[in-house]
């Protein structure tokens, strides 16, 4: 199950039984006015100011989310009256927020009775503020890595304030059940084009039952583009590729990368869990098919910084 609902949260959630979801992973406004203007990369995404980042939610809003939810992480906790919790989750936001006028980090409070953890990801150079589509939307990652701390298989989860649909599309993906509130309307047709795009991109690894090969780029693609040096990883990137062999789809690494660049580019891929089963070469069972090893590689898809959204569903 994996449903998002254009309603507001607080009507919602007066229908809904006590303890009804094991975890809430919420980003209620935080009442700082970040709800529109110039937010984002270079000024990249300028949003109409809505207004709903004026005040925090009324006490009532969470005392539902805790009467409905068995376990809570909230985003801008610290701007929030929550009892006291040894529990934050902190995303450090890395390098490209230093000195900068945005915060470098943000917290999350917890119900968990566990030690505080910290995700590191830099939004700026994987890209995560390319074609956002919500004010204060955050990265697919993060959520993803979340959801692999602090739920469980099978756990149902609640977001009350969905947004971009970032949790939406890692719950998904995770296998986990999954009931999402948006009350603007624009958003909520958004993250909806949002969400079914990326269904229909992980359905194209499927390809209606039959296997397919794919031959990727490295730099820019699997990482940031540093070329010699090998750049910063592209999680979400990665994280589709994992996914498509996952389901027995198979990747071909297609580098113009030679010598120790490239072992170096194969040896860092199998870090990130990526063992490749052909480098700059056809696959065997292809040679053997057409009697030849030419120098274009046969594959279904072609790969690379250009139309990666296209084939894998994810912005970089």
């Amino acid at each position: 199950m994996n449903i998002a609902y254009n309603m507001d949260c607080m009507i919602a959630m007066k229908k809904i039984e006590d303890k009804c979801f094991d975890l809430a992973v919420v980003d209620p406004p935080y009442g700082i006015g970040m709800d529109g203007g110039t937010v984002g990369y270079k000024g990249a995404n300028n949003f109409v100011k809505k207004g709903w980042d004026k005040s925090p939610p009324p006490p009532e809003y969470f005392l539902e989310l805790f009467r409905v939810s068995k376990n809570q992480i909230i985003f801008g906790g610290n701007y929030f009256n929550l009892p006291p919790t040894r529990c934050f989750v902190i995303w450090d936001k890395g390098a490209g927020f230093r000195g900068r006028s945005y915060a470098e980090a943000e917290l999350a409070w917890t119900s968990f009775d566990r030690n505080t953890r910290i995700f590191t990801r830099d939004p700026l150079c994987n890209g995560d503020y390319k074609g956002k589509i919500h004010p204060t939307q955050k990265p697919i990652a993060l959520y993803s890595w979340i959801f692999s701390k602090f739920a469980r298989p099978g756990d149902k989860i609640l977001d009350t304030h969905l947004g971009s649909g970032s949790s939406r599309i890692a719950a998904y993906e995770a296998e986990l059940d999954f009931v999402g509130f948006e009350i603007d309307m624009e958003y909520f047709q958004e993250q909806e084009k949002r969400f079914d795009t990326h269904i229909s991109q992980l359905s194209i690894f499927a390809g209606g039952g039959v296997l397919l090969i794919f031959a990727i780029d490295f730099d820019g693609t699997l990482c940031v583009d540093r070329y010699p040096e090998i750049g910063e990883p592209r999680e979400d990137v990665i994280s589709a590729v994992l996914d498509a062999q996952r389901i027995g789809n198979r990747f071909i690494l297609w580098t113009c990368r030679i010598g120790e660049r490239l072992e170096e580019a194969v040896a860092w891929s199998a870090a990130q869990g990526i063992i490749f089963d052909a480098v700059n070469d056809n696959l065997p069972d292809m040679i053997a098919l057409y009697g030849n090893n030419c120098r274009k590689v046969f594959a279904d898809g072609y790969i690379d910084d250009r139309n990666v959204r296209d084939l894998l569903g994810v912005e970089i």
